[in-house]
């Protein structure tokens, strides 16, 4: 079969979402997401090149999602502005080969650090 990483992916991340049903939600109270830059605020900049998002599971019964993106060539850090931060466990890492690239529900990986390497044109997903 042709693609067949790309079909995988692409499965794998289908049931991801679907474990998620603060993803499936029909709308998002205010309190519910909050939005971050490469910092604490955000740029809303034509030539911004990085964003965070925090979406707070708690009224779907699901857990804490914090996505990190980097639409820019090159890599940075960007901090993780979410308290207890260190209680964050990576679940998508779009620039790690397969099958790093994607942990199953329950299979993330901790992260010790309050900050995170977000390579080139990558999407990062942390789970509490």
């Amino acid at each position: 079969m042709a693609n067949r990483d790309t079909f995988a992916f692409v499965q794998r991340m289908n049931a991801s979402r679907k474990s998620h049903p603060s993803l499936c939600r029909s709308g998002f109270l205010r309190q519910d997401v909050r939005w971050y830059g490469v910092g604490p605020t955000v740029y809303m900049l034509y030539h911004s090149q990085g964003l965070a998002f925090y979406l707070n599971g708690i009224l779907e019964r699901d857990e804490d999602l914090y996505v990190m993106i980097n639409a820019y060539r090159e890599s940075f850090h960007l901090v993780i502005q979410e308290e207890s931060a260190t209680q964050w466990k990576r679940a998508i890492d779009r620039s790690l080969d397969y099958p790093e690239d994607l942990c199953e529900s329950g299979a993330e990986v901790r992260m010790p650090i309050r900050t995170y390497l977000v390579q080139p044109r990558s999407v990062v997903v942390l789970v509490r």
